[in-house]
């Protein structure tokens, strides 16, 4: 990983209109998203860099911004590619609310810009608007039966299981 950039009003503008975009935040208030889009940072990853590594603490979540990144699991010494996510996708909304390690890695599969939101800065903001916890757990808890519906179509139509992985990484 690159060290971040340093911070400059274009891109201060440029992450309040991503973070918009971004269920988890697209129904807060905009003193709220301002708040949100100041803290965040820009990080680049070069093709082959770990973005996050399993079993470390999950600390933070991304939006991808362009480039591809490989989720992966390392499992019995066997690493095993689950899936791919490519740009304004958004991995790790819940290692905001509460510590614990992460279950897989994800690797930059090609150069790769994220907007890294850490959360004891997305708690710095909370404590600043409180009113907006409820509008966050709603946003959480539709995604999640959102989710839930696709895997149960899914297991109903196939019969299958293989898509539960990656669930924590709403």
């Amino acid at each position: 990983m690159e060290n971040p950039e340093p911070f400059h009003a274009c891109e201060y503008k440029q992450n309040l209109e991503l973070l918009r975009q971004v269920y988890l935040f697209a129904k807060l208030p905009m003193e709220a998203l301002k708040v949100l889009a100041f803290l965040c940072s820009k990080e680049t990853y070069r093709a082959g860099d770990f973005l996050f590594r399993q079993g470390e603490e999950d600390d933070q979540a991304l939006l991808l911004l362009s480039g591809t990144a490989r989720l992966v699991r390392e499992y019995n010494g066997t690493e095993q590619s689950l899936r791919d996510y490519g740009a304004h996708d958004f991995i790790g909304a819940m290692s905001l609310f509460g510590k614990r390690n992460r279950l897989y890695s994800l690797i930059a599969a090609t150069d790769t810009t994220c907007l890294v939101l850490e959360r004891e800065k997305f708690f710095k903001a909370l404590a600043q608007f409180p009113a907006v916890f409820p509008l966050i757990v709603q946003a959480i808890t539709d995604r999640i039966h959102a989710l839930e519906e696709k895997l149960l179509a899914r297991q109903e139509d196939h019969g299958d299981h293989q898509d539960i992985v990656g669930i924590s990484l709403i």
